[in-house]
């Protein structure tokens, strides 16, 4: 659980979360916004400089999964799915890296990694810290 609670803190450390917030903030259009505000949109890159093996604990022991409780091991998959979902958005060749005027792709991926963070703080213990 040392890799997932070193992830979840990178995150919360760097602020992921609320730089995405604020780039689907800064896409959408402001109430009130006039006709030219709306069909102009702004175009926004978003990227992360992120290792292809940032999760080298994971893949070196995904084999042992079935050694954990079923709960368990489904929480530590869908972590790492959600994590790597954002990680594909935000690294080359992603969505965001390429840019979008899209503000509901920058939500997308808060939500993922929001729910990614969710579970690490859930398997490691940290539920009631920080969120």
């Amino acid at each position: 659980m040392a890799e997932v609670l070193a992830l979840v803190e990178l995150v919360e450390l760097r602020g992921y979360v609320e730089g995405l917030r604020e780039a689907q903030a800064y896409l959408s259009p402001p109430e009130g916004a006039s006709v030219t505000e709306i069909f102009e949109p702004r175009f926004l890159k978003y990227s992360v400089n992120i290792h292809e093996y940032y999760n080298r604990v994971y893949q070196a022991n995904v084999t042992r999964l079935g050694g954990l409780s079923p709960n368990e091991a489904k929480q530590i998959v869908r972590f790492y799915q959600l994590a790597d979902s954002v990680r594909l958005d935000v690294t080359a060749g992603g969505s965001l890296f390429e840019g979008t005027t899209d503000p509901d792709s920058f939500c997308e991926a808060a939500d993922l990694l929001e729910a990614a963070l969710k579970i690490g703080r859930e398997l490691t213990g940290e539920a009631n810290k920080k969120k």
